[in-house]
């Protein structure tokens, strides 16, 4: 579900599996690992911290890995001189608070074997920017780490080694940064992907778990599933009616529940508030709510009136969560 803040037409969400968006020639990679390690970090402690509010939960790699076929072809000989790129991919980040980490995987190590079973060696990537070796590597390993263990084969210099972790488990969802300008951020029931440049707008570790803690709703709360069986329609269409209404509800319902992934995950949920009050004085042009969004006004009154249930429910000794997922379903799409 795309959370897009600029007044526009909401774009038909692009695909993250296939192919990774190629970024503005100035975007410097080095700030983009950095990034990386932050978002992956980021939503680590937030799918950990939330396996209540998940239909189910499963083993957490802890980690995140990259491969030269994801870089645009432009960039590939920046991309093997930064990370030091081979034949085969090579660990993005890694979630200080993860087992990966205890157990000593760490960025740069290169990746042969994932129990016991070879990664295969690439040959010298042509062509454009691909994220499909990638995302299969990223399947491998959610394969094998279905028991709660990985075995890892890697090199890291001219050392081999092996790492077995034991997984922590938390909700599915992989986190994902887009190297593009736009304030941005989408969620399409396996990603929450955010932008680069809302990565910068947003500037610290909470203002950047709050964008994210809004698209990992939307995927615990499987929005797109849901507007899908309502029957929505997307692009130009989505911005008309019902499909509008609707996707104004998921909206709302993926605010309300950031307040308490973040609260669980450790993030003060006033930095959503922090973020969209500095986002209405960066753009005050852009004070009119779409019709499928809230405006930011209405949005930091929509948070701060579930915080305030959030601190009561507390004070109450009463599992904080929002009052439309008191039952076994989510509410129907109407």
């Amino acid at each position: 579900m795309p959370c897009r803040i600029a007044i526009t037409l909401v774009a038909i969400l692009a695909s993250l599996i296939f192919s990774r968006p190629a970024w503005p020639d100035i975007q410097d990679l080095r700030t983009l690992h950095e990034q990386d390690r932050l978002v992956t970090g980021v939503g680590y402690r937030l799918a950990v911290a939330n396996g209540q509010f998940c239909r189910s939960n499963q083993p957490l790699l802890g980690f995140s890995v990259h491969d030269l076929t994801q870089y645009p072809s432009a960039e590939r000989k920046d991309a093997q001189a930064t990370f030091g790129f081979g034949t085969r991919p090579l660990i993005l980040a890694v979630a200080g608070s993860s087992p990966a980490a205890s157990a000593g995987l760490r960025a740069g190590d290169e990746l042969h074997a994932i129990d016991r079973h070879t990664v295969s060696a690439a040959a010298s990537p042509r062509g454009p920017a691909s994220y499909a070796r990638t995302k299969e590597v990223l399947d491998t390993l959610e394969r094998a780490a279905a028991d709660g263990h990985l075995s890892l084969d890697i090199r890291r210099g001219e050392r081999a080694m092996t790492i077995d972790v034991a997984l922590e488990t938390g909700c599915p969802t992989r986190f994902f940064v887009n190297p593009d300008d736009e304030l941005q951020s989408k969620a399409d029931g396996v990603y929450a992907q955010i932008n680069s440049g809302m990565i910068r707008f947003a500037g610290d570790e909470d203002q950047v778990a709050a964008m994210l803690a809004h698209e990992f709703a939307h995927n615990i709360l499987r929005h797109r599933i849901r507007l899908e069986a309502a029957g929505v329609r997307r692009g130009i269409f989505g911005q008309l009616g019902r499909s509008a209404r609707l996707i104004r509800q998921t909206e709302v319902e993926a605010d309300r529940l950031s307040v308490y992934l973040m609260a669980n995950a450790g993030y003060p949920p006033a930095a959503i508030v922090t973020f969209w009050t500095r986002y209405r004085g960066a753009h005050p042009l852009n004070q009119i709510a779409a019709p499928t969004h809230l405006g930011p006004g209405d949005r930091i009154a929509v948070v701060n009136t579930e915080i305030g249930n959030l601190t009561r429910m507390k004070a109450a000794g009463q599992q904080p969560k929002p009052s439309f997922m008191t039952g076994d379903t989510l509410p129907e799409l109407r």
